[in-house]
């Protein structure tokens, strides 16, 4: 279930499917094939070994081979396959659904501090908003943005109206007093 939840969850905000699951993918399916084949998980299938010990099969290989299955065994552990990471995937995904308030959090965590150890993820798990000091990049950039888009939006100063608490250097159309000015 694990390895699906990313590609669900990226399904479930974004509608939207990216090739970045591919491994996860590839490796649900490994792991399930050896639930299925080696590890006796599968009910129909029952506790026998269908797994090659010898690794991948390579062109040509196979033909010298004898059969270790029947087509209709290799069917029902493609079946078997098919339904457990099918099965799996469904059930994280109403995980996901039922929890949608938490994988936002923690897609907000995530994009504010980049990186949570195990005890901020159970800590954002809770409720708890995170007070860090190490904010992301992407956060920082966001922050910037609006400061910006802020600045922009602001209506320009009053000009006949004084400045107030503003250090001398930054008010405009001043200048400064040097003190070889003021001994004279």
């Amino acid at each position: 279930m694990i390895l699906m939840s990313g590609r669900l969850a990226e399904m479930i905000v974004f509608n939207h499917q990216s090739t970045g699951a591919s491994n996860d993918i590839a490796r649900a399916t490994e792991l399930a094939r050896k639930m299925v084949t080696e590890w006796g998980f599968d009910e129909k299938i029952g506790p026998l070994c269908y797994s090659r010990a010898d690794g991948e099969i390579f062109l040509g290989r196979e033909i010298n081979k004898p059969k270790e299955m029947s087509e209709k065994m290799a069917e029902t552990i493609d079946d078997s396959i098919n339904n457990l990471v099918r099965n799996l995937s469904q059930k994280a995904k109403d995980l996901l659904i039922d929890n949608r308030d938490k994988l936002n959090a923690l897609g907000e965590a995530l994009i504010e501090n980049e990186v949570l150890d195990r005890e901020e993820i159970d800590r954002v798990m809770e409720g708890e908003k995170l007070e860090s000091t190490k904010k992301s990049r992407q956060y920082q950039s966001q922050l910037e943005h609006a400061a910006q888009t802020a600045r922009e939006e602001a209506p320009p100063p009053d000009p006949g109206r004084p400045v107030e608490n503003t250090p001398e250097e930054v008010v405009p159309n001043k200048v400064p007093v040097e003190e070889s000015q003021t001994d004279k």
